[in-house]
């Protein structure tokens, strides 16, 4: 469908996703449009159709903050997730190394799946908002899950472990190593992947049918998780674990997402 649109772009254009039968739908900068009534995007707001009719608007603004915010909480959980897993696995490099493996394969799921419902709903910008403040929610749930579970996690593992002797050491069995890992994947995965479609639903709502701007609203959007992604980093280590500890900064991690959830869907 991009290819259809971007043959159209000599000027500024709209594009108002694939019709039936295949044929691309494209409106002017005045909003006029073949078939339906075209739709415009206000400068500095967002205007969506809401209920009964009315116009809803959100301020752009105000979606680059909750995105700003979900880059600090997912650090926060990123870096106690990997201090706790050196518990478990007695070595930070190998605790890094599998929560690294398993947010970057939870962010690239789900940025997919949400991709595919972000393609359905586009024509509903409410609809992409409301299922972004599902997934924070869902987010907030999974983090409070995993904060109560991990501080039994290392008594878990080592009552699933067996060792096998190495001259006069004793290490542990292939089958031990394979139990702690995969704990530690089903207890990660379900987050990581809501983790990855709260861009994608984002980037489609910031979007929407107007492809001349999705360059500056996606580098916007993104550079502003990053920032947050910058600061959690710095806060969790520096401020929030050695003076509240883990599970209290788990805590905040999982507040924010309850926060964002309820100002996505309110």
């Amino acid at each position: 469908h991009l290819v259809g649109a971007q043959r159209r772009l000599s000027s500024p254009r709209v594009w108002d996703g694939p019709k039936r039968g295949g044929a691309d739908h494209v409106a002017d900068d005045g909003g006029a449009a073949s078939g339906r009534g075209g739709s415009s995007i206000a400068v500095g707001l967002l205007t969506c159709r809401g209920e009964h009719g009315t116009d809803r608007r959100v301020p752009r603004l105000g979606v680059y903050l909750l995105f700003f915010i979900s880059g600090i909480a997912g650090l926060i959980y990123q870096v106690v997730w990997v201090r706790w897993f050196g518990n478990v696995f007695g070595n930070t490099v190998y605790s890094a190394a599998l929560v690294t493996a398993v947010y970057m394969t939870g962010l690239g799921g789900g940025a997919y799946l949400a991709g595919i419902l972000a393609d359905r709903w586009y024509r509903e910008p409410p609809r992409l908002l409301r299922g972004y403040g599902l997934f924070e929610g869902g987010i907030a749930i999974f983090g409070l899950l995993i904060a109560l579970l991990l501080p039994n996690l290392e008594a878990l593992s080592a009552m699933a472990s067996t060792y096998v002797a190495d001259g006069q050491l004793h290490t542990l069995t292939f089958g031990s190593y394979a139990i702690r890992y995969g704990l530690a994947t089903v207890l990660l995965l379900p987050i990581t992947f809501l983790l990855g479609g709260t861009l994608t639903l984002l980037v489609r709502y910031l979007m929407q049918r107007d492809l001349s701007v999705a360059g500056l609203r996606i580098g916007a959007l993104y550079g502003a998780n990053t920032a947050g992604a910058a600061l959690g980093a710095f806060l969790v280590d520096f401020a929030l674990v050695p003076s509240l500890g883990l599970f209290t900064t788990q805590a905040l991690a999982v507040v924010s997402g309850w926060v964002k959830g309820d100002a996505a869907l309110t």
